[in-house]
């Protein structure tokens, strides 16, 4: 598979936009507006690195993700961006998320749970659960009031 056949599976995938839709529906019963941000975060941590085209990624062209990790946002990661302002936003009328501009709150989020998705291997040492444990308590302390 050539690099550029393998950088259009990339973007941005019906299987990421399925995959994004189930958590949203798992976690949309959540009382508030931060616990639902929060555990859609987790959760995204946790399923996005077993994603088969996700690993395929990682194992055969990792380089690819480096600009979206370095310089540019992506239509997958601008998605995301969209989904996560809707919910800060929502989080700031039911005051379960700390004032702040969504914008910017949206994307500290992205920029701040990219690398947990990105190297979840790595937390194959001290335990990915519990290292996931860690995430949500830190962006949950994050975005309280």
């Amino acid at each position: 598979m050539g690099r550029g056949r393998l950088h259009r599976a990339a973007e941005p995938g019906r299987d990421l936009g399925a995959l994004r839709t189930e958590i949203e529906g798992e976690v949309a019963r959540k009382r508030t507006a931060r616990a639902r941000l929060v555990a859609q975060t987790v959760e995204a941590a946790r399923r996005l690195p077993d994603e088969p085209l996700f690993q395929r990624v990682l194992d055969v062209d990792p380089e690819l993700l480096l600009p979206y990790l370095t310089v540019r946002i992506g239509s997958t990661q601008r998605l995301a961006l969209g989904r996560v302002r809707r919910v800060v936003a929502e989080g700031h009328a039911d005051r379960s998320i700390r004032r702040g501009d969504p914008d910017v709150m949206a994307t500290s989020l992205l920029m701040t749970v990219l690398p947990w998705i990105v190297s979840a291997r790595l937390f194959d040492e001290v335990g990915r659960a519990n290292a996931l444990a860690e995430l949500e308590r830190g962006l949950d302390g994050w975005l309280k009031p």
